[in-house]
């Protein structure tokens, strides 16, 4: 248990000057050991079983969103390592200075399947939580899957999109649920699983990472006043990316995805080469 945790986030409990610097300090570190995160889950990992209470989330989470503000004015957080999941800004004021600088932005959105090549079927992440889901984003983009994230319960608008991409592809899905561990949690998990199979005939295979019953004790994960109740931000950013890993490096042929990583490596650096001879032309014309 961390006992720096609980200090100053529960009712009843000043925080003095010590008590501040704690806080700062554990913010820190959880928040140096895996970025970008949300506050919501760096609030998550400041607690422990003996002072969590879902009753006391909101006045605790305020004092850990001011001091992480703080800490990002003061220069001791880069601003790039905290995510909110609840703004979104849709640009069209992007200009580039040659088809050479264009397609470099256009690297990230070349990918190769490895999954219909590898495993002959297609990986997606789904995740209860949107602040989870920005800070997975790079290990969604690392194995190549689909993340999808809800906020709560899914429109079906959302379910209806994700139900047409599954049926349109030849091969099987598979499903990889992060999500919370508790009555609600459970439902809303439950609900997408129903809607899609009920009303569009989309049944993929399914397999929930986290949280379960056993990673309570493994992780040693903060919980409610019954000891079984446990939110998915509070999994520590680092171990969700480890399990990640593990899952997916036990179904993919990793030889195979990293011959493919490569290849696609080369195609890209193939492709900028031609992109920069076509600009260097267009110059001298």
């Amino acid at each position: 248990m961390n006992a720096l945790a609980p200090v100053g986030l529960v009712d009843g409990r000043g925080t003095t000057r010590e008590q501040s610097a704690a806080l700062r300090y554990r913010i820190l570190e959880i928040i140096h050991a895996q970025n970008p995160q949300s506050v919501r889950q760096i609030f998550y990992q400041m607690l422990d079983a003996s002072a969590f209470a879902y009753v006391r989330k909101g006045r605790g989470e305020r004092k850990v969103q001011r001091l992480v503000l703080q800490m990002r004015r003061e220069g001791l957080i880069p601003w790039s390592w905290i995510v909110d999941p609840t703004r979104d800004t849709t640009r069209w004021d992007l200009a580039y200075a040659g088809v050479a600088d264009w397609v470099d932005t256009l690297r990230d959105t070349f990918v190769t399947d490895y999954w219909a090549n590898a495993v002959g079927y297609h990986i997606e992440i789904w995740c209860e939580s949107r602040g989870m889901a920005g800070s997975i984003r790079a290990a969604a983009k690392k194995w190549r899957s689909v993340l999808v994230s809800f906020g709560g319960q899914p429109s079906d608008t959302l379910l209806y999109e994700c139900a047409e991409r599954i049926n349109r592809r030849d091969y099987p899905t598979l499903v990889v649920y992060l999500g919370d561990l508790d009555p609600h949690g459970m439902m809303i998990e439950e609900a997408p699983r129903r809607k899609l199979r009920e009303q569009w005939g989309c049944a993929p295979d399914w397999t929930r990472l986290l949280v379960t019953p056993d990673q309570i004790a493994i992780y040693d994960l903060p919980t409610d006043e019954t000891g079984g109740l446990v939110q998915a931000e509070a999994f520590p950013v680092g171990e969700v990316f480890k399990l990640i890993d593990e899952s997916f490096g036990s179904i993919g042929d990793l030889d195979e995805i990293e011959s493919l990583r490569l290849r696609e490596q080369a195609e890209l650096d193939c492709l900028m080469d031609a992109a920069k001879d076509l600009q260097s032309e267009s110059l001298v014309h």
